[in-house]
C-alpha cells in the first residue's frame, strides 16, 4: 500500500456523501417545488371566498365558502357493471348545489349526503360540461354571468397530495440536517469513524503511517480480496473505509443472503465500541481470501453463526470484547494453536 491511500481513501467517502446526501436533497427540494402551489395552500389555506379571491384567485385554491346551498339539478353519477355488463346500478356520488357569495353564484361539488353552510375544499376552474350546461339554460339577462367561473369542490384538500409530496415533506428537514452533518464530518479527516476509533491509541496522524508502513513491510502477501490483513491491522479501502486495529476488531462473520440474483454474502466486522457492525459486500472468491487470511493472522476474530453472534452482541458488548481479548491473548501464546469461535 503506497503512502497516503487511507487518507485518500477517507477523503474521497467523505465526498461522495457529501455529494449523495446533496443529490437527495436537491430531489426532494425539486418535488417541494413543482408542487409549490399545494404546499403554499397546505400552510396559508383555507382562504376564505369573497369577491376579491372571485375576481383573482390566483395560487389560492385551499377555499373554505360560507352560506347557503341552492339545488341545481345537477349531479355526478357513478356506473357500477358486473358480469361483463349484464347488471349495471347506477348511484349518485356528488350533487352541484350553487352557494351565493356577494353578487354571484358559485358553484359547489358535495358528497350526496352534505348538509350545511360551510363548504371547504379546491377551487378549480369550472368544468366545461358545468359551463356547457349553464349556457344552454342561460335566458336573455344573461344567468350564466351570474355564476363565477370557478367550481368548490368538497374535499380534505391537505391529504390530496400526491405519494412524493408525502415522502418529501418530512424527509426535505432531515435530509438538510443530515447535509449539515456529513459536510461538518467531511470538514476534518479525522471526525471519520476509523480514525476517531484509532484516537485511544495515539495521535492519529502517526498511527496512519504506522499502519501503511506495516502493510508496505508485508507486502502482497497482506493483500486479501479486498481487505489487507496482517497480525496488527485490518483495512479496507472500499466505499466504506475500515480501519481495525487487532486488540479492536472482536469478531467478523460471513453471511449469506438469498436474492433473484443469486447469493449475497456480507462480511460482517463488529469493533470495539460500536452498536452495529460494518458490513463489506464481497464475492465468493473474495471472501474465502479474507477469512483465509484471519484463520492466520486473527483467528480469534473468527464467527461461524452472524446471527447468533450479532444477538450476542447487542446484550452484551461488553461481556463479547472481553471474550475476545482473552481469545487473542490465548492465540498468541506461544505452542497454542489458533482457536475459532462459532458464535
Amino acid at each position: 500500500m503506497r503512502r497516503g491511500a487511507i487518507l485518500e481513501a477517507i477523503r474521497k467517502e467523505n465526498r461522495n456523501s457529501v455529494v449523495a446526501v446533496a443529490i437527495l436533497t436537491a430531489i426532494l427540494a425539486a418535488v417541494l417545488l413543482f408542487n409549490w402551489k399545494y404546499m403554499y395552500n397546505f400552510a396559508a389555506g383555507p382562504f376564505r371566498f369573497d369577491a376579491g379571491l372571485a375576481a383573482s384567485p390566483g395560487p389560492r385554491e385551499f377555499v373554505r365558502a360560507e352560506g347557503p346551498l341552492l339545488p341545481t339539478g345537477m349531479s355526478q353519477e357513478t356506473t357500477l357493471r358486473l358480469f361483463r355488463g349484464a347488471i349495471e346500478s347506477k348511484s349518485v356520488s356528488a350533487n352541484y348545489m350553487a352557494m351565493l357569495a356577494g353578487d354571484r353564484f358559485l358553484m359547489v361539488k358535495v358528497k350526496p349526503e352534505f348538509s350545511g353552510r360551510v363548504v371547504e375544499g379546491r377551487l378549480v376552474p369550472l368544468p366545461e360540461s358545468i359551463r356547457t350546461s349553464l349556457s344552454s339554460e342561460a335566458d336573455a339577462a344573461g344567468t350564466e354571468k351570474a355564476f363565477c367561473p370557478h367550481l368548490l369542490e368538497q374535499k380534505s384538500y391537505r391529504w390530496d397530495a400526491n405519494l412524493f409530496v408525502m415522502i418529501a415533506t418530512p424527509l426535505f428537514p432531515l435530509s438538510l440536517l443530515l447535509l449539515g452533518f456529513v459536510s461538518w464530518q467531511a470538514a476534518r479527516v479525522e471526525r471519520h469513524a476509523a480514525l476517531k476509533r484509532l484516537g485511544r491509541l495515539g495521535p492519529w496522524q502517526t498511527l496512519v503511517g504506522r499502519v501503511e508502513s506495516a502493510l508496505a513491510a508485508a507486502g502482497s502477501k497482506a493483500k486479501a480480496g479486498p481487505l489487507w490483513v496482517t497480525r496488527d491491522w485490518l483495512v479496507g479501502l472500499g466505499s466504506t473505509v475500515l480501519l481495525y486495529s487487532a486488540e479492536d476488531l472482536v469478531a467478523v462473520g460471513l453471511k449469506t443472503s438469498a436474492t433473484k440474483a443469486g447469493p449475497k454474502l456480507t462480511l460482517h466486522f463488529w469493533p470495539k465500541g460500536q452498536l452495529l457492525a460494518d458490513t463489506v459486500e464481497v464475492s465468493a472468491d473474495e471472501a474465502r481470501a479474507v477469512l483465509a487470511a484471519l484463520a492466520e493472522r486473527m483467528p480469534w476474530t473468527l464467527k461461524d453463526d452472524v446471527e447468533m453472534f450479532d444477538k450476542r452482541w447487542t446484550d452484551d458488548r461488553e461481556a463479547c470484547a472481553r471474550e475476545a481479548d482473552a481469545q487473542r491473548r490465548a492465540s498468541a501464546a506461544p505452542g497454542r494453536p489458533p482457536s475459532v469461535t462459532r458464535s
